[in-house]
């Protein structure tokens, strides 16, 4: 995927924008660990971290950790998740 000047591909379903609303979304996992990423505000039901945990048959939730990691996690092993800290980027 290319990207312009004034975005940063961390997601492969798309892109940080500057000058936009995000939330951090904070995954408590059975052992004590919390893993945290960025969800755009204005992203639709169906592709939000809560909608893939909740609704998909997938066993793993598939998430991007800092700016260029990513974590797919057994759905078992997620105790709960919090959204918090609304900002603009």
């Amino acid at each position: 995927m290319k990207n312009n000047k004034n975005e940063i591909n961390i997601e492969d379903f798309g892109f940080i924008k500057y000058g936009e609303f995000y939330h951090d979304v904070h995954i408590h996992l059975v052992n004590g660990e919390i893993l945290t990423t960025l969800e755009n505000e204005d992203l639709p039901e169906n592709k939000t971290i809560f909608h893939e945990f909740r609704n998909t048959k997938n066993r793993f939730l598939n998430i991007v950790v800092g700016i260029d990691g990513f974590a797919s996690i057994p759905k078992d092993k997620i105790l709960y998740i919090t959204v918090c800290n609304v900002r603009k980027i």
